[in-house]
């Protein structure tokens, strides 16, 4: 069974390697501890390099959420559908959070998903 990575090790392969993937990991981690603007802050960074990076966007998206700026989550899982159209993690978010807004499945802008 593999361990999961520390932050200290996270940080460490991102020193060494600034293009890796491992913003990402590093980044939820931030976010589940509380540091949302860092995780932010790297995640922008990462995704920066990495557009087509689907899981950095969904890690971006959560950190928006969890500050309640919806419109920029919105953006960052519009972003992972204008990827992968079928993402379930990316649609069900977006319908959260449209549901939270009042938008109801008739009223649903399918549009922004195109």
């Amino acid at each position: 069974m593999a361990t999961p990575m520390t932050e200290a090790k996270l940080k460490e392969r991102l020193m060494a390697r600034p293009d890796s993937l491992a913003f990402s990991r590093l980044a939820d981690l931030y976010r589940k501890s509380g540091n949302i603007t860092q995780a932010i802050d790297l995640c922008v960074r990462g995704v920066e390099k990495h557009p087509d990076y689907v899981t950095g966007r969904i890690i971006l998206g959560r950190c928006y959420l969890e500050q309640e700026n919806l419109d920029k989550a919105v953006e960052a899982f519009v972003g992972v559908c204008s990827i992968d159209e079928r993402n379930i993690v990316a649609l069900k978010m977006l319908a959260d959070i449209f549901m939270r807004q009042g938008f109801y499945l008739f009223m649903f802008p399918w549009d922004v998903l195109i």
